[in-house]
C-alpha cells in the first residue's frame, strides 16, 4: 500500500506542476486538487458520501481531478483555456469532464494537438484506426466560453481511476 501512497503523491504533484494556462490577460490562480469519495455515518446516523483528499489510494480508485480557475485582477478576462494532463498510472472515466461554461476537447499526443472526441482516433500497430477512447486520453482542455469576471472563479473537473 505504501507504493500507491508514495505513487499518488508524485502523481500529484506531476498534476499540479503541469496544469497549463492560457488567457488573454493576467493575472489567473489555478488551485489544483485531487480527491476521492468516501462514505461516513453523520452525527444523524445516516450515511452521507463526501470528498476528502486522495492521501491513500489504491489501484481501482476513482479520483476526482479538481482546478479552481480565479481571476484575481480588476478586469474581466477572455479566452481562458486550462489544460490538464491525466496522471500517469490512471485511465480518464469517459465522459466525466465538466462541460458547464466550457468547451472541453482532449489530446492522445501529450497535449500536442487536442479536438473532441468523436474526432480522436488511435492508428494500432496494423495501421488500421479506431476511435479514441479515455484509456487513450492523455489531456483534458477546458475553455470557457465566457469571460471571467474580477473575483470570479470556475470549477473544472475530471474523474481518473488508479490502474
Amino acid at each position: 500500500m505504501k507504493a500507491y501512497q508514495t505513487l499518488f503523491a508524485v502523481l500529484l504533484l506531476v498534476l499540479t506542476s503541469m496544469v497549463g494556462i492560457a488567457a488573454a490577460k493576467e493575472p489567473i490562480s489555478i488551485v489544483s486538487k485531487a480527491e476521492i469519495e468516501e462514505t461516513v455515518v453523520n452525527e444523524q446516523g445516516e450515511k452521507e458520501t463526501r470528498r476528502v483528499p486522495a492521501a491513500k489510494v489504491m489501484p481501482g480508485t476513482i479520483v476526482f481531478f479538481t482546478n479552481t480557475c480565479t481571476n484575481v485582477s480588476d478586469s474581466p478576462i477572455d479566452d481562458v483555456v486550462i489544460n490538464n494532463p491525466i496522471p500517469e498510472h490512471t485511465v480518464y472515466i469517459d465522459s466525466s469532464a465538466t462541460e458547464a461554461g466550457v468547451a472541453v476537447t482532449f489530446s492522445t499526443d501529450n497535449g500536442n494537438t487536442f479536438d473532441a472526441p468523436g474526432n480522436l482516433f488511435i492508428v494500432e500497430q496494423d495501421g488500421t484506426s479506431r476511435p479514441a477512447t479515455g484509456r487513450d486520453y492523455t489531456h483534458v482542455r477546458w475553455q470557457l466560453k465566457s469571460s471571467l469576471k474580477p473575483g470570479e472563479s470556475k470549477d473544472v473537473e475530471f474523474r481518473a481511476r488508479l490502474k
